[in-house]
């Protein structure tokens, strides 16, 4: 094939002969993947959630709707984003690409009629028309073959309205689905809100519609066969290379992190914790407090009248491989108040992780806060060993968790109203917070619990502190 009959056939041979300098990147590759499979019907229905600013608009918008309508120049498409002028934009660059000397070259069948010089209608020679609409717009009379939805909403104020977005899902509803023709396809390209936004309720309401989902985060949270990449690898290095990503994700908030950027928004109410109920204390006092101490400066008191520390451990089920992560939080107890000190999350093997339970240990006596720092870990899995290996080897105080068979999620049931009656403090800053309020707010739908298993052990060892000595471990029951 030449380079003009590649064009005709495959969306991105269009787009770089259309601009030689257009960077084809691993996750573009695969938005064109998915984009020709709505072209040839294999699908239907589909969703790409994106991060802000990563080419989904150029490729999914404007390039598509001109490829495809050099291939189906009778067809007709609807498409429809925040605002009529912003359609206008695009509407602008489509009509411009059919217009070029060289869209019609590679499409000798299709040609814009010569009255397309409106923005927001374009029609072919062969009865085909392309529609650029506000979301929320009319398109009375307007039939479609495929309707593109590319960022139904403006901002985070019009996200967070209940009101705007019930007026977006009856949009939808009665005028944007009943312009489907036999056939027809959807296309909803958008960067997450909120729990609540348009493919929320789309991927609720109208599930049987079997949506296909091309989630794309900024992060990977996991190994990702689709794109090749590694767990923790950026969606598009080049561009948002991961130190920039880390340092938005520190300035962004738990909310808008999760939602912008890795297309996972959490509900503010329905889950078994709203991260709002969680109070903050200054994190830079607490880090002035723990440098001096560690600086061997003469011991001050410790910031918020906290009077003990304790580590309260969720280990890995299986002691003899590298599983699902290890956690530790690390608790400062006040008077009526808790305090989340640090986090240390991070798979282990079981050597590793009983070095870095005496490590931890040590670091956190070594402020010398109470007459011990209480060492929690459940009685379960690789905790079983580990137990036994730190009684037989160190004088560490252990705590053996017996949770008697009761769920995970009954055990922060029982809790979760101490943090909902403002007990419970997070730091302002920290490297592991985003983390830490993540996995809380999307528990028991989450990936991973070993933050909210630790938090949950902890809480109930430290408000119902029931225990018995025997030997050198201690058991709460």
């Amino acid at each position: 094939m030449n380079a003009k009959e590649l064009a005709f056939s495959h969306l991105l041979s269009y787009a770089a002969i259309q601009w030689p300098d257009y960077q084809i990147t691993n996750h573009i590759q695969l938005i064109a993947a998915y984009l020709e499979a709505i072209e040839r019907r294999d699908i239907n229905r589909l969703m790409i959630f994106m991060p802000p600013r990563h080419g989904k608009t150029m490729l999914a918008s404007e390039y598509f709707i001109a490829w495809y309508m050099g291939r189906n120049p009778s067809h007709n498409i609807i498409y429809a984003t925040y605002s009529h002028e912003r359609a206008g934009d695009v509407g602008r660059k489509v009509r411009n690409q059919m217009f070029d000397p060289l869209h019609r070259s590679i499409f000798t069948d299709c040609s814009l009629s010569a009255d397309s010089k409106g923005a927001n209608k374009l029609s072919t020679d062969q009865k085909g028309n392309v529609f650029s609409v506000g979301t929320g717009g009319a398109v009375t009379g307007r039939g479609a073959n495929i309707f593109i939805i590319d960022d139904p909403v403006k901002g985070v104020e019009e996200a967070d309205s209940k009101n705007a977005q019930l007026k977006l899902q009856d949009w939808f509803s009665a005028v944007a689905y009943s312009r489907l023709q036999k056939g027809a396809a959807i296309i909803l390209i958008m960067t997450r809100w909120n729990f609540y936004d348009l493919a929320g309720w789309l991927m609720t309401e109208k599930a049987h519609e079997n949506w296909v989902v091309l989630s794309l985060p900024a992060i990977a949270e996991h190994d990702e066969e689709e794109t090749g990449r590694k767990e923790g690898q950026a969606l598009w290095p080049e561009e948002f290379p991961i130190g920039t990503l880390k340092k938005t994700k520190e300035t962004t908030g738990t909310r808008i992190w999760n939602a912008l950027y890795q297309q996972q928004p959490l509900p503010k109410e329905g889950g078994l914790v709203n991260i709002d109920w969680f109070q903050k204390y200054d994190s830079a006092r607490w880090l002035a407090y723990d440098t001096a101490i560690r600086m061997g400066a003469k011991k001050p008191a410790p910031p918020f009248g906290i009077t003990k520390i304790v580590c309260s451990w969720d280990t890995a089920f299986k002691p003899e491989e590298l599983h699902d992560p290890s956690c530790c939080t690390i608790w400062g107890i006040a008077k009526n108040a808790f305090y989340l000190l640090y986090v240390i999350n991070k798979k282990m093997d079981f050597p590793d992780l009983r070095k870095e339970v005496i490590r931890i240990y040590n670091r956190n006596k070594a402020l010398k806060i109470g007459s011990s720092v209480p060492v929690l870990i459940e009685d379960h899995g690789s905790g079983q060993s580990l137990i036994q290996e730190l009684n037989r080897n160190t004088n560490i105080p252990v705590f053996k968790i017996s949770t008697k068979q009761r769920s995970k999620e009954f055990r922060l049931s029982e809790v979760t109203n101490i943090i909902e009656s403002g007990r419970v403090y997070l730091p302002e800053k920290a490297p592991w917070l985003i983390n830490y309020e993540t996995q809380l707010a999307q528990f028991p739908h989450g990936r991973h619990d070993d933050m909210v298993d630790s938090t949950s052990q902890f809480l109930q060892w430290a408000y119902r502190p029931r225990f018995k000595k025997s030997r050198k471990t201690l058991y709460w029951k």
